[in-house]
């Protein structure tokens, strides 16, 4: 898969990502608010962890010691890059991950440092 397949592939899980929360909103609207423990809840949000994983290896995505992926942490903690988060590897040099670009040449980053540690 080259570059611009996975910034492509990227997006259309960050817009699958915003349609199925988008989805609770209308849902909410019929059935009215459900917790986070609903099954409801769990199995949409089973369904987007699925998707994540998926994207995740086929980006060249790894999991990390804590489980999460850094698609994982860029969509949820770092907003789509819109917080500007930095992240390093191996407690390298910190740099902005704002972008799908900026993922991906930390994801890369990862990769080749994992090849050299392993």
């Amino acid at each position: 898969m080259n570059r611009e397949e996975k910034v492509e592939l990227v997006k259309e899980c960050i817009e699958s990502r915003d349609s199925l929360f988008n989805s609770f909103g209308e849902l909410e609207k019929l059935v009215g608010t459900f917790s986070e423990s609903s099954p409801l809840w769990n199995s949409m949000c089973s369904m987007d962890n699925a998707l994540q994983k998926s994207v995740s290896l086929n980006i060249g995505d790894v999991e990390m010691l804590n489980g999460m992926t850094w698609l994982n942490w860029f969509i949820y903690d770092n907003d789509c890059g819109k917080k500007g988060y930095t992240a390093s590897v191996n407690a390298g040099k910190e740099r902005s991950i704002k972008t799908i670009e900026d993922l991906l040449d930390l994801i890369d980053e990862d990769n080749r440092f994992n090849a050299i540690n392993e």
